[in-house]
């Protein structure tokens, strides 16, 4: 992501001023995602300057500390200009292969990665999916939506209501998320799956 020193340094005045409150108050990183429903290691990782915290991110802790977002950013010394440089840096952000966030799903024999940031207000999620053979994705899923698959290597087998079907290496896959779906590997060979969803069903944060 390509941001400039000021925001940079802006952000670091942030992210150390979360760190302070938080100590202040004896929170563990548990406490503040059980408050303000994020996740703790995505807390973590802003502290340790790994993630830039969006307005979203920030709204969420501060709840958790509770503290108003003014008064926060006014602690951290940020004008209403310094607030907008932050939220225009996440209009592009970078994502490189060995930095994806890994989505755990419990159950699960796939190693699912994001492609897309988690802690930028979106509209869209894709997932980078490698499965095993002979492995499954599990019960029925509804929600509402739209996704697409696509298969990178390998083959899978999508049910779409009472429909089945077969892809394989370069097949994709558009369908109404309102329809109970699941997938399978039936192979006994490994596949890798490329998956949009909208909107989001693994949530911002």
């Amino acid at each position: 992501m390509m941001i400039t020193m000021a925001i940079k340094e802006k952000e670091k005045s942030l992210i150390e001023r979360l760190t302070q409150l938080r100590k202040e108050k004896k929170l563990s990183f548990d406490d503040i995602s059980q408050k303000g429903m994020i996740p703790a290691a995505l807390v973590e990782q802003i502290e340790k300057g790994n993630v830039s915290p969006s307005i979203g991110a920030l709204k969420k802790i501060t709840k958790a500390l509770e503290i108003p977002l003014s008064e926060f950013f006014q602690q951290a010394g940020l004008s209403e200009k310094d607030v907008a440089g932050l939220e225009s840096s996440h209009k592009a952000v970078l994502i490189r292969s060995d930095k994806r966030r890994c989505l755990d799903v419990k159950g699960s024999k796939a190693v699912i990665q994001y492609l897309t940031p988690t802690e930028v207000e979106r509209n869209l999620e894709l997932l980078w999916q490698e499965v095993e053979p002979k492995a499954s994705g599990g019960d029925w899923l509804t929600h509402e939506g739209e996704e697409c698959c696509l298969v990178v290597s390998g083959s899978v087998r999508l049910y779409i209501e009472d429909e089945v079907y077969n892809l394989q290496k370069g097949d994709s896959l558009w369908f109404k998320t309102n329809q109970r779906h699941k997938w399978d590997n039936p192979s006994d060979e490994p596949a890798i799956l490329i998956w949009a969803i909208t909107p989001p069903y693994h949530g911002n944060v």
